[in-house]
């Protein structure tokens, strides 16, 4: 899933990245939706948690690529911050961010099982 992310979030395309988002939407919308943005979660506490901002960066830009594809536009802002953070090396802020978007991810997918059942 994270390769699906990370070549979503890069490619120019837009029908091919339709499509694409088209399958992200219904990976994240199955039994293991929650993974995705777990592994996520995980990626960033464990980058802050060690103070490695490269880590961050990469890990936030990522994110923020993919959230932008679907149209998760508060998500991605939220990334884009946690990635600017990482670059800039100010990992003192990096937690509050974080815990941000991991509330607005919990969001993003109540709303995506919403619009599922809907």
């Amino acid at each position: 899933m994270h390769t699906v992310l990370l070549y979503l979030s890069h490619h120019k395309s837009p029908n091919l990245r339709k499509g694409l988002v088209g399958v992200l939407t219904q990976q994240l919308l199955q039994s293991s939706q929650t993974k995705l943005f777990v592994s996520f979660v995980d990626y960033f506490r464990h980058a802050i948690g060690n103070a490695d901002a490269t880590e961050l960066t990469r890990e936030a830009h990522t994110l923020k690529g993919a959230l932008k594809v679907i149209g998760a536009t508060t998500a991605a802002g939220l990334a884009q911050g946690l990635e600017a953070l990482g670059r800039d090396g100010n990992m003192s802020e990096a937690d509050k961010l974080a815990v941000a978007l991991e509330r607005e991810m919990d969001r993003l997918m109540q709303s995506l099982m919403a619009s599922k059942r809907g």
